[in-house]
């Protein structure tokens, strides 16, 4: 049995869930603080790569605090690491997307 079909065979799909989930919220507003300042004039696409950029920094050492906390195997934190990074960069994309367009139509009201 491979590595990755031990620790789907530890960890079921709602644990995952609930790890990836923890991990974006510990992560939100480091990454939203690093990010929120230059996104303005940005198409999706590359607002989604600046908060993967400015994640990098900060999703992994959150990954390991989880990873050490639940007492899961370290093979598992580049695993989570990956998830994690993609929801923050969802979550935080749309976000700051939704920020920028209210803040776009603000200006053109004045």
């Amino acid at each position: 049995m491979s590595w990755m079909a031990r620790l789907r065979w530890q960890v079921n799909d709602r644990q995952l869930e609930n790890l990836v989930l923890e991990i974006t919220a510990r992560c939100r507003q480091a990454i939203l603080k690093r990010a929120s300042g230059s996104i303005h004039a940005m198409s999706q696409p590359e607002l989604r790569g600046y908060v993967r950029a400015r994640s990098a920094a900060v999703v992994p050492i959150h990954t390991n605090n989880v990873v050490v906390e639940e007492g899961l195997p370290r093979e598992m934190a580049q695993w989570l690491e990956s998830l994690a990074t993609e929801e923050v960069v969802r979550q935080l994309a749309s976000d700051l997307q939704r920020q920028s367009a209210s803040r776009t139509a603000r200006l053109r009201a004045a």
